[in-house]
């Protein structure tokens, strides 16, 4: 897996963060969304930017 590849030297923050956000997609995958067939070539393909210094609790 690529993505796994670009955060294993990084440090513990940004590892937590991606596998959260790895987590969370894999999560959804089960039943998916219902999504329009018809509006495909829109949602086919996305990019999603996770910013772990948005995502603090205090």
């Amino acid at each position: 897996m690529l993505a796994a590849w670009l955060f294993s030297a990084g440090d513990g923050q940004t590892n937590s963060a991606y596998e959260a956000a790895r987590r969370a997609i894999l999560r959804c995958q089960g039943e998916g969304f219902p999504l329009p067939a018809e509006k495909y070539e829109q949602w086919r393909m996305q990019e999603l930017t996770f910013d772990p210094a948005q995502m603090s609790i205090c």
